[in-house]
């Protein structure tokens, strides 16, 4: 399964907690996105698809992969 998010965390250099601290989420909530273990809200994703410099539908196109 490919995981466009951590895929493009490792890219930019970010750690979990990095990441969470842009977003304004936790790290858990990092892992478990990373994990698929829960999704990103709707609010989220324009701040998680900016930080990580790619587009929503690239986001969901590659979500389920």
């Amino acid at each position: 399964m490919k995981n466009i998010i951590r895929q493009h965390r490792v890219k930019l250099n970010l750690t979990q907690q990095a990441l969470a601290d842009k977003i304004g989420v936790s790290a858990n909530t990092i892992r478990a996105w990373e994990a698929h273990i829960s999704n990103p809200k709707l609010s989220q994703l324009s701040k998680l698809t900016s930080t990580l410099e790619i587009t929503t539908n690239e986001l969901l196109e590659h979500w389920e992969e």
